[in-house]
């Protein structure tokens, strides 16, 4: 079974930057990412991630989660 989720950022970005961390030699393309019930923008992430799915703080507390399989925190934090 295929799960089709919505993604959490633009079709075509905009609003793109650059992040450059204390390494000299290292700097990482990112893109602004919105909540996908509300569509505020809430942050930014990497270009190369494949699916991104955001749902802000106070949708969550007004409408609840949204309704897809949990994923096991282990996973999400890299322990799986």
């Amino acid at each position: 079974m295929s799960l089709t989720v919505p993604d959490s950022r633009l079709r075509d970005p905009k609003g793109e930057t650059w992040w450059k961390p204390p390494t000299p030699d290292f700097c990482t393309k990112l893109e602004p990412i919105f909540c996908v019930n509300c569509g505020e923008p809430r942050g930014y992430v990497t270009t190369n991630i494949p699916c991104v799915l955001f749902l802000c703080d106070e949708c969550f507390e007004t409408y609840g989660g949204l309704p897809l399989p949990e994923i096991p925190e282990a996973y999400v934090r890299g322990g799986l």
